[in-house]
């Protein structure tokens, strides 16, 4: 039998996957109560937290926790957009329609800090034609990855510098989609899916 030899990128992938697992696997389910208070964590869990920075194989975004800064209505909240569904007219987050209440968000929280570089976004008819495309650690303090001005919705790729993970830090763990502008006076903003690949 023939062996296959792996890629360089194909083998540190793999790598990154096991030992990020093994990283979460040995986080503590609870800390003592004054390191809690004080936001310190024990030193395994400072060193286990900062290993955890994986290679992203495949749509990282898909079925992860989300947040959003509004809603349309019931049944259009923002854990739509990462379900795998690129085109049902009923799974997309689709923001409050009201003018005067611009900007509108959603972003995904990928559960771990992820080596990304390539975003796509699946718009509905009610697309944002200027919207951000920003990274983040901690979900507070964001960085712009793509900057999109004059957009004609549809299927939207970006792809950006690797937010990477050097030395077992780095990367980034939530993705949020910035809308600034609507296509018009009675629409929100509507997209049927949010992709974050590596």
């Amino acid at each position: 039998m023939t062996e296959k030899k792996l890629s360089r990128r194909d083998a540190m992938k793999m790598l990154g996957v096991a030992v990020g697992a093994a990283a979460l696997a040995n986080l503590p389910s609870k800390w003592d109560k004054p390191e809690a208070l004080s936001g310190v964590l024990p030193a395994h869990a400072r060193q286990s937290a900062a290993v955890a920075c994986l290679a992203a194989i495949g749509n990282v975004a898909l079925g992860k926790a989300t947040s959003h800064s509004s809603i349309e209505s019931a049944g259009f909240e923002s854990s739509k957009a990462v379900d795998g569904n690129t085109s049902a007219a009923n799974s997309r987050w689709a923001s409050e329609n009201v003018l005067g209440k611009d900007p509108q968000w959603m972003y995904v929280d990928l559960g771990a800090n992820y080596n990304i570089n390539r975003v796509t976004i699946y718009w509905e008819a009610a697309f944002a034609v200027n919207y951000l495309v920003e990274v983040s650690t901690d979900a507070v303090n964001w960085n712009v990855v793509a900057t999109v001005t004059g957009s004609t919705g549809g299927v939207m790729n970006h792809a950006f510098a690797a937010t990477s993970c050097v030395g077992g830090t780095g990367g980034s763990r939530y993705v949020r989609v910035y809308c600034t502008q609507r296509t018009g006076a009675n629409n929100g903003f509507s997209l049927f899916e949010l992709e974050v690949y590596g």
